[in-house]
C-alpha cells in the first residue's frame, strides 16, 4: 500500500514538473510574440517618423524653388548663405534649411526635415541655377511710332560697361535705333542727322517692336511676367529715386529705393528692383537700377541716370538736361503720341548693365543633371 502511494506521489511530482515547464514555454511563446509584435510596432513608427522627416526636407528644399526670394538670394556674394523655415501644410512635420551661393549662377540649397513628434531627422539637398529673366534688347532705343530727336541727344549702340562696374568683356555693337516695319513710310525719326546722333552697325534698322499696337516683342516674358516679379508697384505720377541705407544696409523696402549704380560695392550697390508702373510716370532727377516697366507714358528730366532695361507702352519723352539711359529701352508708344529727345540725352547700349539687371530679377531653377542630393 505504502510502495502505491509513493508511486502517485512521485507522478503527481513529475506532472507538476511537466505543468511548471509548459507555464515557462507558454510564458516564453507569449513573451516572444509580445515582444516580436512591439519592436513591430516601433518599427512602424519608426518608419513612418522617417517617412514624415524625409517627406519635410524634401519639401524644404522645394520650397525655396517655388518661393525663390530674388531680392534676398539674387543679391548673395559667393559663399553667403540666407535661411528659411517653415511647416508641412498637414502638421506631420517641419524644415528648416539654407540656400549657399557657390557660384555666379549657381546655389547649393539643404534642408534639414523633422518629424511630427521632432524625433526623426532627414536631410535633402539640391542644386539650382539661375535663370534670368529672358528679354529680348536688341538695340539700344527700340520704337514702336515716331520720335523727334534733338541735335545734341546720342543714341549708341556700341557695347560700354558702366563706370567702375566689374564686367564681362564687350560683346558687338547692335543697332542704335529700332523702328517698326509698318505705320511710319519713310525714316522713324525727325531732327538730328543719323551721323549725328546715331551710332552702332547698323545706325537704324526696321524691325516689329510695336507697330502701334501697345504690343512688345520682349522674347518669352510677358508683361504680366514682369508684373509678378516687381520689387514696386506704383500707380505712376512724379517720382525722384535715390538710394536708402541705415546703417549701411540697404533698405530695399523703400519705394523710390532703385538702387545705387555710381557704388556698385555699397549698401545699395547690388539692389536692382524691377519696378513696374501702371500709369504714367515723370521721374524728375534722381538715379537707379534694374528693371522699369512703364504702362503710361514716361517722362525724364533733371539728369535722370539709370542702368538696365526700360520697357513703355506709351510713349518717351525727355526733357531738360544731361539724362541718360545705360542698357536698353524699348518703347511700345501704343497711340502714336508724339514723343521727343532733347536737353543732351543719352541712350548707351550695355550688355553689361541689361544682363545685371535681368539676373537680378531672375529665378532659380533646378539642373537638367545631377541636381538632387540626399543625406542621411
Amino acid at each position: 500500500m505504502s510502495r502505491h502511494l509513493q508511486a502517485i506521489g512521485r507522478d503527481r511530482g513529475a506532472a507538476l514538473a511537466l505543468a511548471v515547464f509548459a507555464l515557462f514555454i507558454l510564458g516564453m511563446l507569449s513573451s516572444t510574440a509580445f515582444l516580436l509584435s512591439f519592436g513591430e510596432h516601433q518599427v512602424g513608427r519608426k518608419f513612418v517618423r522617417y517617412q514624415q522627416a524625409a517627406a519635410a526636407a524634401d519639401a524644404g528644399a522645394f520650397s525655396a524653388l517655388e518661393r525663390w526670394d530674388a531680392q534676398t538670394y539674387n543679391r548673395l556674394a559667393v559663399g553667403g548663405a540666407a535661411t528659411f523655415d517653415g511647416n508641412l501644410a498637414d502638421g506631420t512635420g517641419a524644415y528648416a534649411g539654407s540656400v549657399t551661393r557657390i557660384g555666379a549662377r549657381l546655389f547649393l540649397v539643404t534642408a534639414e526635415g523633422t518629424s511630427a513628434d521632432a524625433e526623426v531627422r532627414q536631410r535633402a539637398g539640391t542644386i539650382m541655377r539661375l535663370q534670368p529673366l529672358q528679354i529680348s534688347t536688341a538695340a539700344a532705343l527700340g520704337i514702336g511710332g515716331p520720335l523727334h530727336i534733338e541735335q545734341a541727344v546720342r543714341i549708341d549702340g556700341f557695347d560700354r560697361s558702366p563706370p567702375s562696374w566689374n564686367c564681362p568683356p564687350a560683346i558687338g555693337p547692335v543697332p542704335a535705333l529700332q523702328a517698326p516695319t509698318a505705320g511710319i513710310d519713310g525714316p522713324p525719326w525727325s531732327g538730328c542727322a543719323p551721323t549725328l546722333c546715331l551710332e552702332g552697325i547698323p545706325r537704324w534698322q526696321r524691325d516689329t517692336v510695336g507697330n502701334g499696337t501697345g504690343s512688345l516683342d520682349l522674347g518669352v516674358v510677358t508683361l504680366a511676367d514682369l508684373r509678378a516679379v516687381a520689387v514696386h508697384v506704383m500707380d505712376g505720377g512724379n517720382v525722384n529715386p535715390h538710394p536708402v541705407e541705415s546703417n549701411g544696409i540697404c533698405v530695399t523696402a523703400d519705394t523710390y529705393n532703385w538702387g545705387n549704380p555710381f557704388e556698385p560695392l555699397g549698401g545699395c550697390g547690388d539692389h536692382f528692383p524691377a519696378v513696374y508702373s501702371e500709369g504714367d510716370l515723370n521721374v524728375h532727377s534722381g538715379f537707379g537700377q534694374g528693371i522699369l516697366v512703364v504702362e503710361g507714358d514716361l517722362t525724364v528730366s533733371g539728369g535722370f541716370h539709370y542702368f538696365g532695361v526700360v520697357i513703355v507702352l506709351g510713349s518717351f519723352r525727355s526733357v531738360g538736361v544731361g539724362s541718360q539711359i545705360t542698357g536698353a529701352v524699348m518703347v511700345a508708344n501704343r497711340d502714336f503720341e508724339p514723343q521727343s529727345l532733347d536737353g543732351m540725352t543719352r541712350i548707351q547700349y550695355s550688355n553689361c548693365a541689361v544682363s545685371r539687371a535681368l539676373a537680378a530679377s531672375g529665378r532659380g531653377v533646378l539642373l537638367r543633371e545631377r541636381s538632387w542630393l540626399d543625406w542621411y
